[in-house]
């Protein structure tokens, strides 16, 4: 899968001309996962200019994927304009430590040695069964937001500087009537952090926003289905590492500031609500109308978060090609 996102890996933003004149900006995707009352399908949110690179990257690593144009399913769910009928509970995540430090990747869990499929050990197994078990009128969906990284050099010094925290550890001891600095050594478990860091940091890097939401209709809402997510995402969390946070959330706790003071709770939780399904359905983070602050991730990582199951999935709502489309002999007479 790593391969294949590397065709959303596009840094160039144009000249002052057209970035000033014809409004071009540095261009964003969204791979999504959704599951629509329990069928689970993959979603690639492309621009026009590169969907036949894209396809043509997808094609090359899976040779037996169909891809075809779908309308927004967004547009499905009228909760902008009815309110009153569904039911909304939104997660936005964001890294819990700085961000060169690394998740849990497909690495870790024995998946690039490419054992047997009664073998594998795939962490999105739980997603998606996840989102295999909701019924008629619900919908779960998760939106991952990336762009080639703006600013990898204050990235490299952010991880430059915690790569010196666990190799070049100064301690002090007295000596006499003086003061010495010596170098500790660093034990294995620091030096395998420190190793880890500059593995992240050797690959192509994204900024990443991630979004979830499960809605509802009001009769069918269940409290427990939109904990679902997160507690999926808990799997890629690495104690050594980094793990996923929440940014944003429709609850309670959730600030919402506006010119006249601070919502009260009864508007709070809607209007999050709205915001976040508004934002979800514009695939909105890096521009306006909803600026969020990305954490960067490398393409490994986002391969182990978004990428086609083998056969050791058996999620029954994950549909699958029975048969291969191929194409005909060259030399079938006409």
């Amino acid at each position: 899968m790593e391969l294949a996102l590397a065709a959303f890996y596009q840094t160039s933003q144009g000249n002052w001309y057209t970035k000033y004149f014809k409004g071009r900006h540095h261009r964003w995707y969204s791979l999504e996962i959704i599951s629509l009352e329990g069928s689970i399908h993959f979603v690639l949110w492309v621009t026009v200019r590169h969907r036949n690179l894209i396809e043509s990257h997808f094609y090359a690593q899976y040779p037996d994927i169909e891809i075809r144009e779908v309308e927004d399913y967004t547009l499905d769910v009228d909760y902008l304009s009815n309110t009153d009928a569904w039911s909304l509970y939104g997660i936005e995540n964001c890294l819990a430590n700085p961000a060169c430090m690394p998740i849990k990747t497909y690495v870790d869990f024995g998946l690039d040695k490419d054992p047997k499929e009664e073998f594998k050990n795939d962490p999105m197994l739980g997603l998606l069964e996840s989102f295999g078990n909701i019924g008629k009128g619900e919908y779960l969906w998760t939106q991952i937001l990336l762009r080639a990284c703006l600013d990898q050099p204050a990235l490299k010094k952010q991880a430059e500087e915690e790569v010196k925290k666990y190799v070049k550890k100064e301690k002090k001891v007295s000596g006499s009537d003086l003061f010495k600095t010596i170098m500790d050594k660093p034990t294995p478990g620091e030096t395998m952090i420190a190793e880890a860091i500059e593995m992240k940091m050797m690959k192509m890097m994204f900024d990443v926003y991630i979004r979830h939401i499960y809605v509802a209709r009001k009769e069918v809402f269940n409290t427990q289905s939109k904990y679902l997510v997160f507690n999926a995402l808990r799997v890629y969390n690495n104690p050594q590492g980094n793990s996923f946070g929440i940014a944003v959330e429709n609850d309670a706790k959730s600030p919402v500031h506006f010119e006249g003071g601070w919502y009260p709770r009864e508007w709070r939780i809607p209007k999050i609500a709205r915001q976040m399904f508004d934002a979800y359905r514009h695939r909105s983070c890096f521009y306006p109308p909803y600026i969020r602050t990305s954490m960067q991730m490398n393409v490994e990582e986002i391969a182990t978060l978004f990428h086609f199951p083998g056969r050791v999935s058996e999620t029954p709502t994950l549909g699958r090609i029975e048969s291969k489309r191929g194409e005909p002999p060259v030399n079938l007479p006409v």
